[in-house]
């Protein structure tokens, strides 16, 4: 498990702003989209967010409560599982 419960209490500052990490070659950014809302994008490492191309960022909508952000971090580490191969090749991808 990438990331652990106990670690994950970011309610609060997501209402505020977006909460951006990344683990082993899987970049993500939690941003609330509404009062009732966030949305987790995912994407592969080398770049940020705003310079990856869009056709790289996987994201899905959950409810802006403690529930929803469970639901996040349960996400985030189901995404890292099953896409690990992926996470692995873009750790050594190279900004030149």
């Amino acid at each position: 498990m990438i990331i652990e419960k106990e670690n994950f209490n970011i309610l609060n500052f997501v209402k505020k702003d977006d909460y951006t990490g990344s683990y082993s070659g899987m970049r993500y950014l939690i941003r609330s989209v509404s009062k009732e809302e966030i949305k987790v994008y995912i994407w592969p490492e080398p770049y940020a967010f705003a310079k990856t191309d869009k056709e790289l960022i996987s994201e899905k909508t959950f409810a802006l409560s403690k529930e929803g952000i469970e639901e996040a971090r349960i996400y985030l580490n189901d995404q890292y599982e099953a896409q690990k191969q992926l996470w692995e090749l873009s750790k050594n991808r190279h900004i030149v």
